[in-house]
C-alpha cells in the first residue's frame, strides 16, 4: 500500500492534472538560482518605476522572453512574481454564416485593454473596434512582459471563457488584499497562475485535461493533419524566389508547420492498407515506436507521496530552527507514528530511526540534493534545454 500524503501543502494530495504542476511550481519556489532571478527581476522594476529609468521594462522582457526558450514555466512564474499585467477583453460574436472551407471564424467585435483590471477605468484602459483588414487575433496593444489576463466574451454564452480572470485578479490582489511571492504555496497560489502552468503541462503528458472544462482544446491531441494533401512546397518556394514574396497559403503552411515540428511527432501511413490485418499491423508497429523511450512502468513525476512528506516536513522544522538531522529525525517522528515498542509499549523511535534513517535521508534528497546538485529542486533551475515529456530522472530544466 502507497504513502498517502500527510502535509497540508503535499502536491501529490491534488487531482491528478495539478499534481506535477503544483510539484515544478514547489520545486521553483525552494530552488535558491530562481530565487536570485526573481530579486534581479524586482531590482530591475523597482529602479524603472523609481528613475523612471527608459529601457529596464525592455530588458526585463529580453530576460523573460530567453527564459522562456528553455523553461517556460519558469517564465511564466517571474511574469507573476513581478507582475505588469496587461488586462485584455475580447468581445467576439459567432458569425451568421459559413466561410468558404465551410468553416466559420468568430467575428472579433471589440478589444479592449488596459493596465488595471477594471474595463470602467477610462484613464488606464483603450477601446477600439475591430478593424477589418486586421487579422483575427491581432491586439494592437503596448509593450508588456506580462502576465496576459484574457477575458473573452460572445454573443453566445457557450463561447465565453468559462471565469471571469479580471474579477479573480481582483479579489485576489485587491479585494482580498492578497501576496504571491516565493512563501506562497501552490493552494494559496492565484487562480490564473494555476492555469498557467496546467496549460503548460498539457503540452507536455497527453492524458492532462483543463480543470475547468475537463477537454485538452488548448493542447496537442491525436488528429490527422491534411497539412501535405493538395500542396508541393517547390512550387510555392520557385514562386517566392521569383516574385521576392511568399503568397498568402504558404505563409500559412509555414506556421502549420511550426505547430508540427514544435508539438507533434509525425508519423506516415500508405494509402494502400485495404485489410483490417494491415490495419492492426500498422497500430501494432506504432506502438512500438510510441513506446520505445518510455520506462517500464509508470514513473511518479519530481518525487513520490513520501519524498514531499518528508521534504516539506523538514522544511518546516528547519524554518524553526532545527538543524537538518534533527528535522529528518523529527520528520520521521511526525509522519512514521506507529513501530516497534519500548518496554513501557510506547514506539521506540530511536530504533525505527537506526533501521530506517538512511533511507529517510535518501528520500529527501531525491527532493533537495544541494552537494552533489542531484535534487529535483537543483535541477529543475537553472535553465537547460528540456526533453519533450520528462521522466522521473529527468527535470524540465
Amino acid at each position: 500500500m502507497g504513502h498517502a500524503p500527510q502535509h497540508p501543502h503535499n502536491p501529490c494530495s491534488l487531482n491528478e492534472n495539478e499534481q506535477t504542476p503544483a510539484k515544478i511550481w514547489e520545486l521553483l519556489r525552494w530552488n535558491e538560482e530562481f530565487s536570485r532571478a526573481v530579486i534581479k527581476l524586482q531590482k530591475f522594476d523597482a529602479d524603472e518605476k523609481a528613475n523612471r529609468v527608459y529601457g529596464l521594462e525592455r530588458t526585463s522582457y529580453r530576460i523573460i522572453q530567453a527564459l522562456e526558450k528553455h523553461n517556460d514555466f519558469a517564465a511564466h512564474a517571474l511574469q507573476w512574481l513581478v507582475p505588469d499585467p496587461q488586462f485584455l477583453i475580447w468581445r467576439i460574436a459567432v458569425p451568421q454564416k459559413w466561410n468558404s472551407a465551410g468553416r466559420f471564424d468568430f467575428d472579433i467585435v471589440a478589444i479592449g485593454h488596459g493596465t488595471t483590471p477594471d474595463p470602467n477605468d477610462q484613464a488606464n484602459w483603450i477601446w477600439e473596434n475591430r478593424v477589418k483588414d486586421r487579422p483575427h487575433g491581432a491586439i494592437g496593444e503596448s509593450f508588456s512582459r506580462g502576465p496576459v489576463v484574457l477575458w473573452q466574451t460572445c454573443n453566445d454564452p457557450r463561447f465565453c471563457s468559462k471565469v471571469d480572470p479580471l474579477q479573480e485578479w481582483r479579489e485576489f490582489f485587491e479585494v482580498n488584499k492578497r501576496d504571491f511571492t516565493l512563501e506562497t504555496p501552490w493552494r494559496e497560489a492565484p487562480p490564473g497562475f494555476r492555469r498557467d502552468f496546467c496549460r503548460l503541462w498539457r503540452q507536455r503528458d497527453s492524458r492532462a485535461v483543463s480543470l475547468d472544462t475537463g477537454l485538452r482544446h488548448d493542447a496537442p491531441e491525436p488528429r490527422e493533419t491534411d497539412f501535405f494533401q493538395n500542396w508541393h512546397f517547390g512550387q510555392a518556394f520557385v514562386r517566392g524566389c521569383k516574385t521576392g514574396h511568399m503568397d498568402l497559403e504558404a505563409i500559412a503552411r509555414s506556421f502549420k508547420f511550426d505547430e508540427l515540428a514544435n508539438d507533434y511527432r509525425v508519423f506516415a501511413f500508405p494509402k494502400c492498407i485495404r485489410s483490417r490485418m494491415a490495419a492492426r499491423d500498422m497500430a501494432e508497429w506504432l506502438v512500438e515506436q510510441l513506446t520505445a523511450n518510455l520506462p517500464a512502468r509508470e514513473p511518479e513525476f519530481y518525487g513520490s507521496p513520501l519524498q514531499w512528506d518528508i521534504f516539506l516536513t523538514v522544511k518546516d522544522l528547519m524554518r524553526d530552527r532545527a538543524s537538518l538531522n534533527e528535522a529528518l529525525q523529527d520528520s520521521f517522528d511526525k509522519i512514521h507514528l506507529r513501530g516497534a515498542l519500548d518496554d513501557q509499549g510506547q514506539p521506540n523511535q530511536r530504533l525505527l530511526w537506526g533501521q530506517r534513517g538512511a533511507d529517510w535521508q535518501n528520500n529527501y534528497r531525491a527532493i533537495d540534493a544541494p552537494a552533489g546538485g542531484t535534487g529535483f529542486l537543483q535541477r529543475i533551475f537553472p535553465l537547460r534545454p528540456q526533453p519533450q515529456l520528462p521522466t522521473s530522472q529527468v527535470s524540465i530544466s
